[in-house]
């Protein structure tokens, strides 16, 4: 039986502080990693030591995967602004699948962000944090025989988190959490799953415009009266993606606490 699972996230962009360190870096994520302490979902990679475990030149993202033992967490950043252009305007798309090929046709989709193209984007990050906790976002999900369908906030009762931010050097992360609980299915007896990255393009917003303002503020429109070039509009239309593979990484304990 095929089952699909669809989750789309709507959210707000917030502006972040970020450093980025020079790395070397592998196209794809070579290791597990298992996720620090008290991992928050606010798009700023303080917790990983502003440090990723790939980067992908297909997509041009900067990319980390790591779990704890309830969660699968996925961190993005987007150096250009194109990118960050083309996350906003069409979602990131993580797809998991088994790696069982019995299971081939069963997978979990999560799309983040998503809008709604009849109210377009105009987008203000000079607000207040008290105001932005008050914004509620949309996680829709979809399985065969099976629906779900409803809004809720960004932190919500299914522990489904995802959040984007500019930090000051203008760089966009995109940060997601997953209880593994949607996934667990799609694990093999090796702790296995397959991944799928894909950045889906969009033709909405081909000519739209990132404007940082004063402040720290950020503002993203629709396209204006001047006509974005060929290369950029087939770049935030076309699709790219990646695939890999993750095994779940067990926490490691110190010899004095097995001993106890």
């Amino acid at each position: 039986m095929k089952t699909t699972s669809i989750i789309k996230l709507a959210g707000l962009l917030l502006p972040c502080t970020f450093t980025a360190f020079a790395q070397k870096l592998p196209n794809k994520q070579e290791a597990s990693l298992f996720a620090p302490a008290k991992v928050k979902i606010d798009g700023k990679t303080t917790e990983w030591g502003d440090k990723f475990q790939a980067y992908n030149k297909a997509t041009e993202l900067f990319s980390t995967i790591a779990n704890d033992n309830d969660n699968l967490y996925l961190t993005v950043q987007a150096t250009e602004s194109l990118i960050a252009r083309k996350i906003i305007a069409g979602g990131l798309t993580l797809s998991i699948n088994s790696s069982d090929k019995t299971k081939k046709n069963e997978k979990v989709n999560i799309t983040y962000p998503v809008f709604d193209k009849k109210n377009p984007p105009s987008i203000y990050l000079n607000r207040k944090t008290d105001d932005l906790d008050q914004l509620e976002y949309d996680i829709y999900i979809y399985e065969l025989n099976e629906a779900f369908d409803t809004a809720i906030a960004i932190y919500n009762e299914h522990n489904i988190k995802a959040m984007g931010a500019f930090n000051d050097k203008k760089h966009y992360t995109y940060e997601l959490a997953l209880p593994l609980k949607f996934i667990k299915p799609l694990i093999n007896n090796l702790s296995t799953i397959n991944y799928n990255i894909t950045l889906n393009g969009s033709t909405y917003m081909e000519g739209a415009r990132i404007e940082y303002l004063e402040g720290g503020g950020i503002r993203i429109t629709s396209p204006g009266t001047s006509a974005p070039s060929m290369a950029d509009m087939k770049a935030a239309s076309s699709p790219t993606y990646f695939s890999g593979e993750y095994t779940l990484a067990k926490k490691i304990t110190s010899m004095a606490k097995q001993v106890n």
